[in-house]
Order: C-alpha cells, then sequence, then structure tokens
C-alpha cells in the first residue's frame, strides 16, 4: 500500500517522536523496525527545527507516525532555511510529505 502523510494539515495528533541519547540506540530501533518488517523512511543529517539530527519513520495501523531520532548538533535557523520574523511563526508544523511504502 502507499500511503502519504503531511504534517501539520489538520488539527489534532501529528505524529509521536521519540528521542534518543546515541547513534548505537538509534541503529537498535533501527534493527527492531526491520526485523517487525515495517516500512521506513530514514533520513541522516537532515535538519529539523533547530537541530540537526538522524531519524527513522515509521506508520502504526491507525495511521500515526512515529519518529525516532538522535539530535547531532543545534542548527542556527528552524529548518534550516532563514525566514523573517514577520513571515514564520515559531516552531510552526512542517507540510512536508512523507511516502510510505510495504517492503512486501
Amino acid at each position: 500500500w502507499r500511503h502519504a502523510l503531511q504534517r501539520g494539515a489538520k488539527a489534532g495528533l501529528d505524529h509521536i517522536g521519540i528521542q534518543v541519547d546515541s547513534d548505537a540506540e538509534l541503529n537498535e530501533i533501527k534493527t527492531r523496525l526491520e526485523a517487525a518488517e515495517l516500512s521506513m523512511v530514514t533520513e541522516t543529517g537532515t535538519t529539523c527545527c533547530y537541530a540537526k539530527l538522524d531519524k527513522h519513520w515509521v506508520q502504526d495501523p491507525s495511521g500515526i507516525a512515529w519518529e525516532t531520532y538522535h539530535t547531532l548538533e543545534s542548527a542556527p535557523t528552524y529548518s534550516g532555511v532563514e525566514h523573517s520574523e514577520a513571515t514564520v511563526a515559531c516552531c510552526a508544523p512542517a507540510t512536508e510529505k512523507i511516502q510510505f511504502m510495504s517492503r512486501k
């Protein structure tokens, strides 16, 4: 199946985030998700909010996206993009689309 998730599109629970303290912990979670044969989207060295991080996304049966991530360092701008204070609200949710595809 294919399912597109558009973050920040409607009110309610957007996603669940689990922050880990090390690459080893993030790799352990990835290994377990792969063993469960869950479709996964991996982002490495991405900038989100005010942090540079590595992360993995999966989606549960009810359609909720789960993000597991390890923060590598802080980022000087929100999501790595320069914005003027007048045009962007602080901590506004992203509206990027993430494609989830079945591994089977």
